[in-house]
């Protein structure tokens, strides 16, 4: 069978991509996410940084997010039981105890598990590599994956615990800590051009107030940083909270960066603020993303559904035409209707009741199968309800599709970028 055509958002439409930049020569377009096996949708943005770059005449970078506290060798799959499709989690790695919000960079590097979780092993074939730390280890096999699978091209791999060693971020965490206060203020007030982004505010106290940046120690997990901690932390423990990254890398770093549907909610706080605390603007910030599901055999299934089924086991024990009794059904609008008749001439109704009572419990004994058929569905479809959310998950690893689906996600990418360079 043919590989199902993916679900595919770039917004703006890759042809308006060369609008969005100055017309210098060289474009700097960057991209990135935490170091782990992404799902498809990420991996969009990767093919994406490629296309751009060739159609574009660009470098490509991708930003490894290696001050983020995730364990890039933690797997979901989806695993079949007596019960049905769960959700399983599984490490490529050995057992190690790490303490909770841990960044990535200061995680050990993996190795080899004692078991390999189903679909995973050339995942962990890929782990044997030679990067320095656990998040370069990550980064380094997602990218030899999708360079064998899809024939991508190699961009720089950047990791934003380097940002401390760059003077720009020195300079910008010097305005920071020359007026806290401020930059505090506007980053608030900023946050309300994307509420669905749920980025929680920083706290502010009459002595101190929290800034947009993390202490990240060796071997431990990262801290907040307040105000008057500020001047004695060191530049090089120092990394930017998710805005102040987005606003830092296109400030410097980027003439285009490359986000995911989430992404975005960042990029707009992070252009409201970058108004009001430096009165600048930053370089476009573009969106891509692709859904993929796996193919688990499952039907489709949804909640309306199981809400009708309830509703049909219930009303079948009152109405024979869901029994298939159309005469039964005919008699019993007949009686509903000399009961109207009776009450508008102010009689008893009660005989006609009484009938209607006797001929729908004649019309349950008569036809039981048909009613525990019905009464069976909800339950039956309950259980496909579970495994239809299974199925429709589209964060599983990339690792998991069918190679033609990811290359089918690939051409697809590659095509809407092919007249791109003509137009700039």
């Amino acid at each position: 069978m043919p590989a199902p055509a993916p679900e595919i958002l770039i917004d703006p439409p890759a042809r308006e991509w060369a609008g969005l930049l100055s017309g210098d020569p060289g474009p700097r377009i960057l991209s990135g996410h935490q170091p782990g096996l992404w799902h498809a949708g990420i991996a969009a943005k990767r093919i994406a940084l490629c296309a751009a770059c060739r159609a574009l005449g660009g470098g490509a970078t991708w930003l490894v997010v290696d001050h983020d506290d995730v364990d890039p060798f933690t797997v979901r799959y989806p695993e079949t039981t007596e019960g049905g499709w769960i959700a399983a989690t599984a490490r490529l790695d050995v057992d190690r105890l790490v303490p909770p919000g841990t960044p990535a960079a200061s995680r050990p590097r993996a190795e080899r598990p004692p078991e390999v979780p189903p679909g995973f092993g050339r995942a962990v074939e890929a782990l044997d590599n030679g990067a320095a730390t656990a998040a370069l280890q990550a980064a380094t096999a997602t990218e030899s994956l999708l360079r064998v699978d899809l024939g991508l091209t190699g961009a720089a791999l950047r990791t934003t615990t380097d940002f401390a060693r760059l003077s720009e971020f020195v300079a910008l965490v010097e305005m920071i800590r020359a007026d806290p206060d401020r930059c505090v203020a506007t980053y608030n007030e900023s946050l309300g051009v994307a509420p669905g982004a749920h980025i929680r505010p920083l706290t502010v106290r009459a002595n101190r107030c929290e800034l947009p940046l993390w202490r990240l120690r060796p071997g431990e997990p990262r801290t907040p940083v307040y105000s008057m901690q500020l001047a004695e932390i060191p530049t090089e423990q120092l990394a930017p909270k998710a805005v102040l990254q987005d606003l830092f890398v296109r400030r410097h770093l980027a003439d285009v960066f490359i986000h995911g549907t989430g992404g975005m909610g960042y990029a707009k706080v992070a252009d409201r603020w970058a108004q009001a605390w430096l009165a600048e603007s930053l370089a476009p910030a573009v969106c891509v993303s692709a859904t993929l599901r796996l193919d688990l055999g499952v039907p489709d299934v949804t909640e309306r559904q199981v809400a009708d089924a309830h509703w049909r086991a219930h009303h079948a024990k009152h109405d024979p035409s869901m029994l298939g009794d159309p005469c039964a059904a005919t008699e019993k609008n007949t009686l509903l209707h000399r009961i109207e008749k009776a009450k508008a001439a102010g009689e008893d109704p009660a005989p006609h009741f009484q009938e209607l009572h006797e001929l729908l419990d004649g019309v349950r004994r008569e036809h039981p199968d048909r009613l525990a058929h019905l009464g069976r569905q909800p339950e039956r479809l309950e259980a496909l309800l579970s495994d239809a959310e299974i199925a429709r998950d589209r964060t599983w690893p990339f690792v998991l599709h069918d190679p033609s689906e990811m290359r089918a996600l690939h051409d697809e990418i590659e095509a809407r970028f092919a007249a791109v360079g003509g137009a700039s």
